[in-house]
């Protein structure tokens, strides 16, 4: 492994905020790109993408901190207004945006100037298609679970984003097979006659609902070639995985007694699956998947 230092990196960050305090455990600066604001705010800083005047006022405070950085990892957003302001003011500055996310979700990789950033993804087939970086999908070995009674064999949590009939299927599964499942599904916006979840806060979601379960069910979502987080939750927890990846069998952590393939294995072994023993992963195999070496990735020759 190369050596790096820790007080020299800044990470650009606006997603989960349970995430920023477990960065920020494992000694690593996180910021948000820009200035937390009310709706009128968020106008003018929409306005601001589009002009130079006043640009830098919605940065955040990692504006104030890049004098002693070597370099800022910025998880891609749809704009690189920021990235560019790096770049101007500290050229040396080595800046590596983040594809956290499905391209298609991001802003375009053939929209960002020649020379500005290093482009990195998690997702095989982005890398190949627009000539990016690989790294693999991170999580921290320094979350813990409330330990709970188990009270359900499956549970799914995300947004529908049409996925609905499929998760619909799924739950079929688990019922023919007489087994406890719970859908957490929030609806999609003007989805009427469904149960109205509410979205949740992330460390919610671990304590009220993967700590009672014994199974994490993951649904790719189409356009997606990389893991979701549910696999990387499933072997930090070690908790089962009903998924329908079928790349899954490629990764070293898959073990057939641990992982469940929707559409390979045969439904009906389901309860079988669910009663075999968990087979405890390799430590060092489990390591690769720790943010800590997410982040020594970026700095191997």
């Amino acid at each position: 492994m190369d050596d790096y230092d820790k007080n020299k990196i800044i990470v650009l960050y606006d997603s989960i905020t349970y995430f920023r305090q477990n960065f920020k455990k494992k000694g690593v600066s996180v910021c948000d790109s820009f200035k937390k604001v009310n709706k009128v705010g968020k106008v003018f800083r929409k306005f601001s993408e589009f002009t130079t005047i006043g640009r830098n006022y919605w940065f955040g405070n990692w504006k104030n901190k890049l004098e002693h950085i070597n370099t800022v990892i910025v998880f891609a957003e749809n704009r690189i207004d920021h990235l560019i302001y790096i770049k101007k003011k500290y050229p040396k500055i080595r800046i590596i945006l983040w594809y956290w996310n499905p391209v298609f979700r991001c802003i375009h990789p053939d929209k960002i100037p020649e020379g500005l950033c290093e482009k990195w993804s998690f997702d095989f087939d982005d890398c190949k298609k627009y000539n990016l970086h690989y790294n693999n999908q991170f999580y921290f070995d320094n979350i813990e679970l409330d330990k709970k009674q188990l009270i359900y064999d499956g549970f799914f949590l995300g947004n529908n984003k049409g996925r609905r009939n499929y998760l619909n299927d799924i739950k079929c599964i688990f019922t023919d097979n007489k087994l406890v499942s719970s859908f957490y599904i929030i609806p999609d916006e003007g989805e009427s006659n469904v149960e109205q979840f509410i979205p949740i806060s992330y460390e919610d979601y671990l304590n009220r609902f993967v700590s009672s379960t014994k199974g994490l069910i993951d649904v790719q979502p189409t356009g997606q070639s990389g893991l979701t987080l549910r696999p990387l939750e499933a072997i930090f927890f070690k908790k089962k995985l009903i998924t329908n990846d079928k790349k899954i069998k490629n990764y070293d952590f898959y073990h057939s007694s641990n992982i469940y393939i929707l559409g390979i294995d045969d439904n009906k072994s389901l309860v079988d699956f669910m009663n075999k023993k968990y087979e405890n992963i390799n430590t060092e195999i489990i390591k690769k998947y720790d943010v800590s070496n997410w982040l020594n990735n970026f700095y191997l020759k």
